[in-house]
C-alpha cells in the first residue's frame, strides 16, 4: 500500500473500521441523543439498563444494584447503571428521587449523569412518563450485566427483555424461587431477600463487595460476553475518532 502511493510504511496509519451499534442497529434519533449525552452507556465496562417503574424503586431494590455498581467501579471498572424510571409524574416521585435517591447515589461515590442516571431526569419533564419501548430496547442492547434483586415479581418480564436485547449476564435474586424457574438455571443467583423471606448478612458491606468480585470474575470467563463488550467499546464511532482520527488529522496541520 505505501508503494502504491510512492511512499514508505512510515507514512501508513492503520485504523479500524468502524463498527458501531448506533448505525449498525438503526438506533432511533433518541438514543443517540441519550449516548452522546452519556457516552458512559457505550463506554464503560460494566452497563445495566434497569428498568422499574416511580412506584416500584424500592420493591425493585434499586438501591442493591447502587451499591453493587458501586463497589464494581471500586475494582476498577468504569460503570454505567440507567434506571428506566416510568411513571415519574408526581410531586412524591420527584422528591424521592430527589431526596433519596440521588443523594444515596451521590454518598456511594457515584457520578449523577456520568455514571448513573434516571430516564426520568434527562429533559424533563418529556420521559416522566416512560420512554418508548423500542427507544428502551436499542439502550437495553448496551448492557453486559442484568442485576435483578427484586423482592416481589409475578413473572418479571425485564429479565427475559435484557437477556433477549443483550446476552448479558443475569444476576438474580434466590431468594425468589420463580426467578430460578424462569431462567432455567442459567443465570448467578445471590439472596436478596424478599417479601417472603427476609435475609441478614452479617457484613452487607462485604457481602455487596463479595457479589460485585464474584460477578466481575464471571463476565471475564464468559468469551461471548467479553467480546461484544470490547466491540462495544472499541468499534464504536466516538471511541475510533478520538483515538486514529484526531491523532492522524492534527498531525496533518503541522
Amino acid at each position: 500500500m505505501a508503494e502504491q502511493y510512492r511512499g514508505s510504511i512510515n507514512d501508513v496509519r492503520v485504523i479500524p473500521h468502524i463498527k458501531d451499534m448506533r448505525s449498525w442497529f438503526e438506533f432511533s434519533a433518541e438514543a443517540c441523543e441519550f449516548i452522546k449525552e452519556h457516552p458512559g452507556i457505550m463506554q464503560a465496562d460494566v452497563v445495566q439498563v434497569y428498568p422499574a417503574s416511580g412506584d416500584r424503586l424500592d420493591a425493585k431494590n434499586v438501591k442493591i444494584v447502587i451499591k453493587i455498581f458501586q463497589n464494581l467501579k471500586s475494582l476498577g471498572k468504569s460503570v454505567f447503571l440507567l434506571i428506566a424510571n416510568q411513571w415519574a409524574t408526581t410531586v412524591r416521585h420527584r422528591e424521592q428521587l430527589s431526596n433519596d435517591y440521588i443523594k444515596f447515589v451521590e454518598d456511594c461515590g457515584l457520578v449523577m449523569g456520568e455514571e448513573v442516571q434516571f430516564t426520568s431526569l434527562w429533559r424533563p419533564p418529556k420521559y416522566e412518563v416512560g420512554i418508548r419501548q423500542a427507544f428502551l430496547r436499542e439502550l437495553m442492547q448496551l448492557g453486559n450485566l442484568f442485576i435483578f434483586p427484586t423482592r416481589e415479581e409475578s413473572f418479571g418480564l425485564v429479565l427475559p427483555e435484557a437477556a433477549l436485547s443483550s446476552g448479558c449476564m443475569c444476576i438474580l435474586n434466590r431468594s425468589l424461587t420463580m426467578q430460578m424457574e424462569i431462567s432455567g438455571m442459567l443465570a448467578s443467583y445471590f439472596k436478596f431477600g424478599s417479601y417472603e423471606n427476609t435475609v441478614n448478612h452479617e457484613n452487607e458491606e462485604g457481602f455487596y463487595k463479595d457479589v460485585a468480585i464474584i460477578t466481575t470474575g464471571r463476565m471475564m470467563e464468559n468469551e461471548a460476553l467479553m467480546t461484544r463488550t470490547y466491540m462495544r467499546q472499541r468499534y464504536n464511532w466516538d471511541n475510533l475518532y478520538a483515538r486514529y482520527y484526531l491523532p492522524v488529522m492534527a498531525a496533518l496541520k503541522k
